[in-house]
């Protein structure tokens, strides 16, 4: 009975960790969707402008539709692997372990408030407890780092780039847009609260 390779188990539990990362990702998506009321909410909004919101969603979709390929079937995403040792596929794990802690951390401090897309709720509020206390987007923050993390445990070089190109399109488009219209909504007091509060990462936890 020939014997199988340490590499093809290597590949399997990678693939298993990553098919439950993912479906916990989809709960805790669906979850906020559901408690925002924004499952059947449109693609994008007038303010982000469909440019913007289709290059969005085909970012996103190469980013995890190549992952998801790779789970299916690993040989069709042969030719974007890269050579990637085991204890840094491991780190991505660990690192997407945190992120979904994050995440599901600021969609229950978002509540109601949450959206996918750049829209205020009729009874919207400025969120500035929680993960809000330190950084103005921690949705992105957590994004960012899910990128990079589902990438890292596929070894997959595509999905970096499309999570690259993602990331820089939020911090160059879509952010200022954002902020844009909670300055429009909540005024000064969105203006004091983005002159005490980083952006994406946090310059202080206490």
């Amino acid at each position: 009975m020939p014997i199988l390779p340490d590499a093809f188990f290597n590949e399997l539990s990678y693939r298993y960790t990553l098919s439950v990362l993912l479906v916990v990702l989809a709960l805790l998506r669906t979850a906020a969707h559901k408690k925002g009321g924004t499952l059947t909410e449109a693609a994008f909004t007038p303010l982000e402008g469909p440019l913007l919101g289709l290059l969005r969603l085909s970012l996103s979709s190469l980013s995890v539709g190549i992952i998801l390929v790779y789970l299916i079937y690993p040989p069709l995403t042969a030719w974007s692997q890269l050579p990637c040792p085991a204890w840094l596929s491991w780190g991505g794990a660990v690192l997407a372990c945190l992120c979904l802690l994050l995440f599901w951390w600021v969609n229950k401090t978002l509540g109601h408030n949450f959206s996918a897309t750049l829209r205020i709720h009729e009874h919207h509020k400025l969120v500035t407890t929680g993960p809000y206390r330190f950084v103005r987007h921690p949705m992105y923050t957590v994004l960012f780092s899910l990128l990079l993390a589902f990438s890292l445990l596929a070894a997959n070089w595509v999905s970096f780039i499309g999570g690259v190109c993602l990331t820089l399109l939020i911090i160059i488009v879509r952010t200022p847009k954002e902020e844009a219209m909670l300055e429009a909504k909540f005024g000064d007091t969105y203006k004091d609260y983005a002159e005490k509060t980083p952006r994406y990462f946090p310059s202080r936890f206490f």
